[in-house]
């Protein structure tokens, strides 16, 4: 059986999703979605929200950073995060930079992108 990565899963080859196109679209759903918006997963989500009002703080970019890992790890298990991810401080433009350097088996590296403005 062919290995896949996606939400689709059928028998027939034309269905299956094995590319970094399926990985981008989870990512950006996963920082874009509430807890409830997803009928078949009521828990998917990255709860970034609290972060929309909190001061513009190293330490608030570390625990974002690790909410990030604690997500992806469980939401997106058929990517390895690499050490280069994590979220910098951009004070200039108010806004967290989230970077994720990823890796998917047997396709190669990428990297995504997401900011988090603050709302103050």
């Amino acid at each position: 059986m062919m290995n896949t990565y996606g939400d689709l899963s059928y028998n027939t080859p034309k269905f299956f999703i094995k590319d970094a196109d399926a990985i981008y679209e989870k990512l950006e759903l996963l920082f874009s979605s509430l807890k409830g918006d997803w009928f078949f997963d009521r828990n998917y989500d990255c709860d970034m929200r609290e972060y929309l009002f909190q001061p513009l703080q190293q330490h608030i970019a570390d625990e974002i950073t690790l909410q990030i890992y604690r997500c992806i790890n469980k939401h997106i298990p058929e990517i390895t995060l690499l050490g280069t991810s994590g979220v910098i401080l951009n004070y200039e433009k108010r806004q967290y930079e989230i970077k994720i350097d990823f890796e998917i088996k047997d396709l190669g590296v990428f990297s995504f992108s997401h900011n988090i403005n603050i709302i103050q």
